[in-house]
């Protein structure tokens, strides 16, 4: 039997990069990074549907990139 969160889940679609892995975008607290980073996702999900398999890949690169900046940038606030 399936619980009514499995259901809920399966609705909801999950940030994953091209390679069928986690977005790091949901660990970064701050909500713009996040929402820059899906939205990269999302266009190079768009791009690699129209056979622009180069272009996605470098998209995911610059998500992946605000990601880490994002998580850098947290990170410094924190030291100071």
């Amino acid at each position: 039997m399936k619980h009514s969160t499995d259901m809920a889940v399966r609705g909801r679609s999950v940030a994953r990069d091209l390679f069928g892995k986690r977005s790091r975008a949901d660990t970064t607290p701050d909500a713009n990074t996040q929402t820059l980073a899906l939205d990269l996702r999302e266009m190079s999900e768009r791009a690699f549907r129209a056979g622009l398999g180069r272009c996605s890949s470098l998209i995911e690169v610059a998500a992946l990139m605000v990601e880490l900046e994002g998580s850098a940038l947290d990170q410094d606030e924190f030291d100071i």
